[in-house]
């Protein structure tokens, strides 16, 4: 019987590293300003569970986007605070001084041009607070004007028929009213102001690429984390590739070791999987440069990556050092010997192109296992961003007509304001509330990530036709070449003969249908074959 040889260590990738600026980023902190849900997403995700490991965020600083999320989280929940305030202020002058009616129909005509408005320029004032909640906002507004003559009425009534009572009750005055009134929608409208142009021009700064949001110490633990390439934690809810993206493609072989040539226990080929890895990783790592006539793979990144269930952590999970704390295999090397554990060690072979919007990334496993090399590879892409995100660049406003913008929906928004108010400080509350009990003592079973920002951000669908190219052409490139340098690896100390046929079905023959598929072919001699598998899958071929 052959005997295996041990498995030798890996050299580790740097632990820490700088996440360059990228459109994407910038493209995200945009999104994390403007798009209400996707705030809330990261934020819940994210920001507020501690409890669960980061996911890697590819192409894209995770930490500046979140902060840039608490920035704008912050600024609408101090928005709706200060209209809430104003509110009560406004309803305390309509129940005790005399309102003129007519200030209750010029609110009314005001909110329908800050509609009109802020439909224009799709502008969320309301942040998602549904139209049964604002509807009964803006009736309660709204019967204040009637009930509050009515109290005064009555309370007029009482005090001028007190026994023995010879004075005259004294009306409320409607220019005292007016006036409070007229000063409560100033202060308004010029808080909602104030909060609608600091948003723009933190898009100003964002787009000269001169924002500074603050920080505090979760987004730090983010940063700090999202610099480590060493493990993913990730939810037992998903796959493990977290934050990859869409998979593209899954495919698998298993080799029998056979010796090249006349078996005998010196033939035994003396390697062990790490010792294959690194061959990988080198000779991949080499198309990052320009090679004579042939131009480099985009952003190309290789590291050596563990993967392990947030059902089997104790506490979130980014290092290999983290991994010593819970007492389970730290190194990769020792994480490749043991392929039968929850802990799997892949190779991750990443292209980032478009300037980070496009990620297309190929995760390796190899296991020697009963006298059988076992390689599996998985391909995935991450999309761009969100269209909406793409605020920048050609075909944008410039910065003073963004803050002009702001100003007028800021100054149309103010009864809009008034309705949304009450009800976006009591979810703000609520939601304060929860995240402060949950971060005292939520218990969970799992510690793994469920989604990355950078994913969460992304859009259904590639914006460019050659974008949806380029990641069918790095995956192809990739492919071909981590085949090569397997075989290359190999030859001279196995017999090469079904990893050639291996190579063959999957870079050229490997079309498998799990859907409907039509081949043609022309011409003398012309074949097509196609395969269909799976539930009403079809394949036809025609000659």
């Amino acid at each position: 019987m052959h005997q295996t040889p041990s498995q030798t260590r890996s050299a580790p990738p740097p632990t820490t590293r700088v996440v360059p600026p990228s459109a994407t980023t910038r493209h995200l902190c945009a999104g994390a300003l403007t798009d209400r849900v996707y705030r809330k997403q990261i934020l819940d995700t994210v920001y507020h569970s501690p409890e669960r490991a980061v996911a890697p965020n590819h192409g894209a600083d995770g930490a500046r986007v979140l902060a840039h999320a608490k920035a704008a989280h912050g600024l609408e929940v101090a928005r709706h605070a200060v209209a809430a305030a104003i509110l009560g202020c406004m309803a305390l002058t309509v129940l005790n001084t005399a309102v003129p009616p007519g200030f209750l129909l010029a609110l009314v005509v005001w909110g329908l041009i800050g509609l009109a408005v802020h439909s224009a320029v799709d502008h969320d004032l309301f942040g998602g607070i549904g139209p049964i909640p604002l509807l009964v906002a803006a009736g309660a507004f709204a019967a204040l004007f009637f009930v509050g003559p009515v109290l005064q009425a009555v309370q007029s009534a009482g005090t001028s028929s007190g026994f023995g009572s010879t004075t005259t009750a004294e009306t409320p005055s409607s220019t005292a009213g007016a006036t409070l009134m007229v000063l409560w929608l100033i202060a308004l409208a010029v808080a909602n102001t104030s909060f609608d142009v600091m948003r723009a021009k933190r898009i100003n700064a964002l787009a000269d690429n001169e924002d500074r949001p603050l920080s505090d110490a979760r987004i730090d633990e983010v940063r700090r984390v999202q610099s480590s390439n060493e493990v993913v934690n990730y939810s037992p809810y998903r796959h493990p590739f977290v934050g990859a993206g869409k998979r593209i493609a899954t495919w698998q072989f298993a080799m029998p070791l056979r010796p090249d040539g006349a078996p005998s226990e010196e033939d035994w080929p003396s390697f062990d999987t790490a010792a294959l890895n690194a061959h990988i990783r080198g000779a991949v790592a080499e198309l990052a440069a320009d090679r004579g006539h042939s131009r480099h793979l985009p952003g190309l990144e290789l590291s050596d990556q563990v993967y392990i269930s947030g059902a089997d952590t104790t506490f979130p999970a980014h290092t290999l050092g983290d991994l010593t704390r819970m007492r389970l295999p730290d190194t990769f090397g020792g994480v490749q010997a043991d392929p039968t554990g929850p802990i799997r060690h892949f190779l991750r072979c990443q292209a980032v192109s478009w300037d980070g919007e496009l990620v297309t990334t190929i995760f390796i496993h190899t296991a020697i296992q009963g006298q059988t090399l076992y390689m599996e590879f998985h391909s995935f892409s991450l999309p761009p961003t969100k269209e909406e995100y793409h605020i920048f660049g050609r075909g944008s406003i410039d910065s003073d007509t963004r803050v002009g913008i702001a100003a007028a929906t800021g100054l149309t928004g103010v009864p809009l304001a008034i309705v949304a108010a009450p009800i976006g400080a009591a979810k703000a509350a609520i939601a304060a509330i929860r995240n402060r009990h949950s971060a005292a003592g939520r218990g969970s079973d799992d510690s793994g990530a469920l989604a990355s920002i950078r994913e969460l951000g992304s859009d259904a669908k590639p914006h460019h036709y050659f974008q949806s190219r380029d990641s069918v052409k790095y995956t192809e490139i990739l492919e071909a070449q981590l085949l090569e340098s397997v075989k290359g690896f190999l030859r001279g100390r196995v017999d090469l003969q079904q990893l050639d046929g291996f190579a063959q079905t999957i870079v050229n023959n490997g079309i498998v249908n799990y859907g409907q598929v039509n081949a043609g072919a022309v011409g003398k001699g012309a074949t097509a074959v196609v395969g269909a598998v799976g539930n009403n899958a079809r394949g036809s071929a025609a000659k």
